[in-house]
Formats: structure tokens, sequence, C-alpha cells
């Protein structure tokens, strides 16, 4: 069993950055690039669209996995998400939040997780605070979930305690020790 990183990565890094930037790490801890998700903001992705596009597609050439985070809070248009070179879409928490109040919300999640499905992306939900979001989510067919739910934020030294049992629970042999989180 292997246990994939997702990592932020901003549109200033993505500019500024080489494919060495990325790789450096990687190589140094012999970690494949199938195991990072680089994930970037739809706001911020859109700001330079043609060019993040075109250096999006050269790291999925290179194994790297790639989401669109905080998806429902931009202008991403049916055009660009279509054209878009991404492995996973992150449906932002403030529409998470309202799919057990609002029939209308309910309806633009299940059609964006039926866009992204279609375009066999996995679907990631932020913001699950309750059974009854998680429910919905999971009757639609949503593979992953971040939020209150399941744990607050953590800082480090508990991430990497939380980790390492996780690990040895499952036996699994991870190169845990090699990723960085910031302080």
């Amino acid at each position: 069993m292997t246990m994939p990183v997702a990592v932020n990565v901003s549109v200033h890094q993505l500019i500024l950055g080489s494919e060495e930037l990325f790789w450096a790490p990687l190589r140094v801890h012999d970690i494949p690039a199938s195991m990072i998700e680089l994930e970037v903001s739809e706001p911020a992705f859109m700001e330079n669209y043609e060019r993040n596009v075109s250096i999006l597609k050269r790291l999925r050439q290179l194994g790297f996995g790639v989401a669109i985070d905080n998806l429902g809070t931009g202008s991403l248009s049916l055009y660009h998400l279509h054209r878009l070179p991404v492995s996973t879409l992150k449906i932002d928490g403030s529409l998470i939040r309202n799919i057990t109040h609002s029939d209308d919300t309910r309806k633009f999640v299940r059609g964006l997780i039926q866009l992204a499905h279609g375009q066999c992306l996995k679907v990631v939900a932020e913001g699950v605070e309750t059974l009854a979001q998680a429910d919905f989510l999971s009757g639609q067919g949503v593979e992953s979930y971040q939020g209150y739910l399941f744990s607050p934020p953590r800082d480090r030294k508990t991430t990497e305690h939380m980790l390492a049992g996780w690990v040895a629970d499952r036996g699994v042999k991870s190169h845990c020790e090699a990723v960085t989180m910031a302080p």
C-alpha cells in the first residue's frame, strides 16, 4: 500500500519553478512523481490560463497528479475545465456547507461531480463537517473527503505522529519522514 501526498502549489511557484523544483526533492528521497498530487487553486489558476495549462501538461507527462483546488470559488468556465490537464477536482467547502440546506446547491454539486466523473477525474469534497454531507457525497460517488468531520487541522508534530501510526497499523513502508510540512 502506498500513501500519496497532496502539495499546495502557488501559481507563482509554477511560473518561477522549473521541472527541477518539483523533481529535486523526489530524487533525494526516491519518491515517484505518481505519489505527488500538486494542488493549484481555481482562482489563481485562471490568472494566466494558457501558460498554466502548458506547465501543468508537462508536469502530468512527468507523472505528477494535478488537482484544481477550491473549485467553485473562481471563474473557471466549462470550456476551460474541459481543457485542463488535471486528475482531480476539489469542490470548495463553501458549496459543501450548503448541500444539506439548499436543493439548488445539491443539484449544482451533483452536476459538478457528474461532470468530473464524466472526464474520469477523481473528486475530493472539502469542508465536510456533518454525516449528512458525507452521506450525500458518498451517494454521489465522491472518492475523498476533507473536513472537521474527520479531523481538524493539525500541527506538524501531531501530523507526523498520526502518519507514523497509520503507516505502522497497515504495515506500510513509507517515505513519510521525507515529507516536509510547514512549521
